[in-house]
Order: structure tokens, then C-alpha cells, then sequence
């Protein structure tokens, strides 16, 4: 026989269990919410990164002095097109000089940002130890936006290259391998 003591402890106990439950019911939601905005980000990287390397791919075949290489830098995903090369100076003396453009991809949405939807991409371009201006492009989640950043990498290779290719103060040398 149970005694009203007994079932007022088992009335608390599935209290607290449907308490417990519901709690963990919502870490749950909570959880899965968290993953499916990560791998939304995970894929919307992907894309970035195809783009990326896709020009970069391009661009080391029309010129194979460049290599292309992954890294993370500054807490950033980066994809990096660089070359190392030996130059002349005006008095003869050997130099070595480097040149990249890199993508640093940041992981972290913009404080403006309410959907958190958007990456962060900064290209930082060097020509001959010769640091150029860097530039930022905000890549959202639709198409348009995913197109004008292909626009925008396409723009910054031909920039790198166009300020590589005219620099005339030295004439450059087979790349060291």
C-alpha cells in the first residue's frame, strides 16, 4: 500500500523529471539550431573557397612562379598565391623578393550583421616585398551577392597581376623552386 508520503514523493520526482525533459528538450533544439547554422556557414565557406581557388588555380597555370597554399592566419582561413623570385638591383646585387595575394576568410559575423549570414573576406596583396592596398568584400547568402564576389576575386587577381606584370623597376629571374 502506498502512503501519501510515498505518493507525494513520486508526484515530485516526475515533476522534476518532466522539468529535467522539457530542459533538455530545448538544449536540444538549442544544439540542433546551432549545427545547422554551422554547417549553413560550413557550405557557404565551401563556395567562397571554390571561387578562390578556382582563380587561383588559373592563375599559377599562366604563371608558374606562383604556388597556391591553405593556412589558417590570424584566426582566418586563408588561401594564398605566392611566389618567391631572385631580382637584380641597379648595382647588380641580388635579391629575393615575394609577392602574394592572399583571401583571409573571417569566421565571425559583423556586429552590423542580424542574420549572421554574411563572411567576411579581405584580400591582402604583396608585388615584390611590396605591400598594395588591401581590400574587403562582405559575401552574403544569395546568388547576386555570391556572383559579385566572383566578380570581386576576379578584380583583385587582375589587379595583382596587372601590378606584377608592370613592375618595371626589375626585370624578374626564374623562380626558385
Amino acid at each position: 500500500m502506498v502512503t501519501d508520503f510515498q505518493k507525494k514523493l513520486r508526484e515530485l520526482r516526475e515533476a522534476k523529471d518532466r522539468e529535467v525533459q522539457a530542459r533538455r528538450a530545448e538544449d536540444d533544439a538549442a544544439k540542433t539550431d546551432r549545427i545547422a547554422v554551422l554547417e549553413h556557414r560550413f557550405d557557404q565557406r565551401e563556395k567562397i573557397v571554390r571561387v578562390v581557388e578556382d582563380h587561383a588555380d588559373n592563375f599559377t597555370a599562366e604563371l608558374d612562379a606562383f604556388a597556391r597554399s591553405k593556412s589558417f592566419f590570424e584566426g582566418m582561413y586563408q588561401i594564398v598565391v605566392s611566389g618567391d623570385e631572385l631580382l637584380l638591383d641597379d648595382s647588380g646585387a641580388v635579391l629575393k623578393s615575394f609577392s602574394r595575394i592572399a583571401f583571409l576568410l573571417d569566421p565571425r559575423p559583423a556586429p552590423d550583421d542580424e542574420t549572421g549570414d554574411s563572411i567576411h573576406v579581405r584580400c591582402k596583396k604583396t608585388v615584390r616585398n611590396r605591400d598594395l592596398e588591401s581590400s574587403t568584400h562582405v559575401v552574403g547568402d544569395s546568388e547576386s551577392e555570391h556572383v559579385a564576389f566572383q566578380q570581386f576575386v576576379e578584380d583583385e587577381f587582375f589587379a595583382f597581376a596587372g601590378a606584377y606584370l608592370s613592375d618595371s623597376r626589375q626585370a624578374p629571374t626564374p623562380p626558385l623552386r
